[in-house]
C-alpha cells in the first residue's frame, strides 16, 4: 500500500512540474507575440507609459536628472504632500502636492518662464502623483516638463543631494 502511495505521489509530483513548464512556456510565448510585450527581466516598469498627451514620452532617467541638478538647467517639483516633502526631499526643490495644488501652483509658477526645464517626482513605482502633476503643468502651459519615476527613492539611493525642512 505505501509503495502504491508513493508511486501515486511520483506521479502528481511530475505532472505538477510538467503543467507549470508548460504554463511558463505558453505564457513567455504569448508575451512574445504581444505588439508591446511585459520585460521578462527587469524592474517591470514600462517608461513609455508616461506620455504627455500628444504621446510623447515624459519620463528622465536618474542619470540625466543628476545632470540637469548638477547643471542648475532645470526646476525640480516635488509632488508628494507636504509632512513628506519636510521629511525629506532633493535639495532645493519645490513642494507642489498635486491633492493640493490649487494651494501652491500661482505662487510658484508666476517665477518661471513656461519653457523652462521642470523635473516632477514623487516616492514609488506606482506613485502617479508625479504624472498628474507634470500633465497638469502642460496644461498650464509649461513646455518642457518630464518625470523621474519613483524619484525619491532613487535620488537618496544614489546618494544626491537631499535636504529637510523639519525641525
Amino acid at each position: 500500500m505505501r509503495q502504491k502511495l508513493s508511486k501515486h505521489f511520483t506521479i502528481a509530483i511530475w505532472q505538477l512540474v510538467f503543467i507549470v513548464i508548460f504554463a511558463t512556456a505558453l505564457g513567455i510565448g504569448f508575451n512574445h507575440v504581444l505588439n508591446t510585450p511585459l520585460a521578462l527581466v527587469g524592474d517591470g516598469f514600462n517608461p513609455g507609459r508616461l506620455l504627455d498627451k500628444t504621446g510623447k514620452d515624459i519620463s528622465i532617467s536618474l542619470g540625466e536628472a543628476r545632470s540637469h541638478f548638477e547643471n542648475k538647467t532645470a526646476h525640480f517639483f516635488d509632488a508628494r504632500d507636504k509632512k513628506s516633502f519636510e521629511m525629506g526631499h532633493i535639495k532645493e526643490a519645490t513642494n507642489i502636492p498635486f491633492q493640493d495644488i490649487d494651494n501652491y501652483f500661482m505662487e510658484v509658477a508666476e517665477n518661471i518662464a513656461p519653457e523652462t526645464l521642470i523635473i516632477t517626482y514623487c516616492d514609488g513605482q506606482a506613485c502617479n502623483l508625479s504624472h498628474e502633476l507634470a500633465l497638469f503643468l502642460n496644461d498650464m502651459g509649461f513646455t518642457n516638463v518630464r518625470v523621474l519615476v519613483n524619484g525619491w527613492t532613487q535620488w537618496q539611493q544614489a546618494n544626491l543631494p537631499i535636504e529637510s525642512t523639519s525641525p
